[in-house]
């Protein structure tokens, strides 16, 4: 049998533990019956799922079979079948939070308990400790959450706790779901990640750690995607792409061509014209 068909059949019996997991959010949506350690098991067993999917499918790309499209419409398939599965579980664990932020007692000076609500429809991806993801995930965890004034604070802690994976939930995972604990956790998380310096590294090193492109018209557009999302991210943080970052961009993108595409871009500049980045 071909590597590439057993990968096939790899990813299929990878596929086979999300369709149980999704069998269980289906049947306790029906009847409920699932509790939070369990679901949490799940949302692990769901980050474990999609780190194989991508193992599986660069091992595919590795070996550049001639059907590589089909892999590769398989592997996104499974991929937002794990997200659909992701956003269940966060549906589910959300309605089983306590009302008011406490299963046992209520607010401090007997304010009446905020009423459980289920969170916005959209999915907030997770985080798992890189910096180039934080500034998203904050914006955006911000938006639908902790802004939201329907929500205990106990309510946002749990909710946070879900979506931090990795080294982000290692550094909170001492931190018990108490009102007080939630503002001590969003500040840590601020304090270790919302660092400019270190988000600007990140995003150079990114883009100058491009691939090479090898002539098809699918790796040049991959090598202009990535740079325009470095781009997007500089300016995220106050820099322009004028000026001397211009040369930068331009220089960097005409190193990672391949070299055919490289002469004909040669042949479209003037000697001692320096090129803008709109040109390339």
């Amino acid at each position: 049998m071909a590597k590439a068909e057993k990968l096939r059949l790899e990813r299929n019996g990878i596929a086979a533990k999300l369709c149980f997991i999704a069998q269980e959010v289906d049947y306790h949506n029906k009847t409920p019956f699932l509790d939070l350690p369990t679901l949490h098991k799940y949302m692990v067993n769901c980050d474990e799922i999609t780190e194989k999917l991508d193992d599986n499918f660069l091992a595919v790309s590795e070996l550049a079979p001639a059907d590589i499209d089909d892999h590769l419409l398989e592997y996104h398939e499974q991929l937002t079948a794990v997200r659909k599965v992701q956003c269940g579980l966060r549906a589910i664990i959300t309605s089983l939070m306590p009302v008011g932020g406490t299963a046992t007692a209520t607010p401090t000076g007997g304010a009446p308990p905020v009423q459980a609500m289920r969170l916005p429809k959209f999915e907030i991806q997770q985080f798992h400790g890189e910096c180039l993801d934080w500034t998203t995930f904050k914006d955006t965890f911000e938006a639908a959450i902790h802004t939201n004034p329907s929500l205990s604070k106990v309510q946002k802690f749990t909710y946070l706790k879900s979506l931090l994976k990795g080294e982000a939930a290692r550094f909170t995972a001492d931190l018990t779901l108490t009102e007080a604990n939630y503002d001590l956790a969003w500040i840590q998380l601020h304090e270790r990640y919302q660092n400019r310096r270190k988000i600007t590294t990140a995003i150079l090193d990114r883009y100058f750690t491009q691939s090479r492109s090898n002539g098809s018209a699918k790796s040049i557009k991959s090598l202009i995607d990535g740079t325009n999302r470095c781009i997007r991210s500089l300016e995220q943080l106050g820099f322009s792409i004028e000026n001397t970052m211009e040369i930068v961009y331009v220089h960097q993108m005409i190193n990672k061509l391949d070299s055919n595409a490289r002469d004909l871009w040669e042949h479209t500049v003037k000697d001692k014209d320096i090129p803008k980045y709109s040109d390339m």
